[in-house]
Formats: C-alpha cells, sequence, structure tokens
C-alpha cells in the first residue's frame, strides 16, 4: 500500500470530531425538548450547499457508527446505543444534504416490550444488520425531506409523552 492510501483525509477528522461535539449535545436536548420538537431542529440545521470536502455516504455512517461507540458516549449521560447511533445518524446525513427518515419501533419479547430507533435513506436501513421495520412495530417515524410530516406522538402516547 502506498503511504498517500494510509492517510485519511483531513475533511474526516474533522466529521468525526464534530459528530462528537454533536453527541455531546444529545443528552441535554433531549432532557428539554420532545422528541418531535428535537427532530424538527436538526432537521432545520441542514448544511448550507458549499463546496468543502465532505466524506461518501459509506464512509460517512462509518465514522458516525464508530464515534457513537465510542468509550466516552457509552455512559449513564447519553442515550442507549440505538437512539444515540438514530439520532447522530439523522442529525449528521440531513446536515450532508441526505433526506433520511429516523424511525422509532417496539418489539414485544413474552412479556416486555423492547423500544428500537434505526433510520433509513429511500427506505434502506442504515448501519443496521437487518432491516428492523420487518420486526419491529412501527410507532413514530420522522422524514427530513418532510419536516412535520409524521404523526403528532401526542396521538399515540397523550400528552406529557418521553420517549426515551
Amino acid at each position: 500500500m502506498q503511504r498517500s492510501q494510509l492517510r485519511k483525509p483531513w475533511f474526516e477528522y474533522w466529521f468525526a470530531a464534530h459528530v462528537s461535539v454533536r453527541l455531546c449535545w444529545f443528552p441535554i436536548l433531549l432532557h428539554f425538548r420532545t422528541l418531535p420538537e428535537l427532530l424538527e431542529q436538526l432537521t432545520r440545521r441542514k448544511g448550507k450547499r458549499r463546496r468543502k470536502p465532505r466524506p461518501t455516504l459509506d464512509r460517512a455512517v462509518e465514522i458516525i457508527v464508530r464515534v457513537c461507540h465510542l468509550r466516552p458516549f457509552r455512559g449513564r449521560l447519553f442515550p442507549r446505543t440505538c437512539l444515540r447511533q438514530a439520532l447522530a445518524l439523522y442529525d449528521m446525513l440531513t446536515y450532508l444534504g441526505y433526506a433520511v427518515t429516523i424511525h422509532f419501533g417496539i418489539l414485544k419479547i413474552g412479556e416486555e416490550l423492547r423500544g428500537h430507533s434505526w433510520v433509513t435513506l429511500e427506505g434502506k436501513p442504515m448501519a443496521e444488520k437487518g432491516d428492523p421495520g420487518i420486526c419491529h412495530h412501527l410507532v413514530y417515524s420522522y422524514s427530513s425531506s418532510q419536516p412535520g410530516s409524521a404523526q403528532d406522538v401526542t396521538e399515540i402516547f397523550g400528552v406529557n409523552a418521553k420517549l426515551f
């Protein structure tokens, strides 16, 4: 391998740092905002069409997932893994200009309900081994291309809904 192939472009390090900073804000934002308010705020943050270098879609997803699994973000202060990863993917891919949709679903195993969240781009799950939509009952979705089009979470869970 050539030396130039071993080095990562500087903008990938910058992107990873940007993801890290955004992840630090999620616990605070989730504490003071409802989920629909947070998603609306993240959608409004779409990136300006500047001609600066950006990672490819696959590389961006890889960086986001890798940063989400770093030890500092696995503490009790931060949301669980799937929510943390889904919010980061939704936030950063929307920022990069992709029309993604974030989904929240539940799965009943015996008497226990388990929640899961994931992000799709054109119906294809991002950073998931399979399609979570097949086994999970979809509860809530929010699209960055049509903000405000999702069913109001209060219709499902009530006025004071705190999902996570």
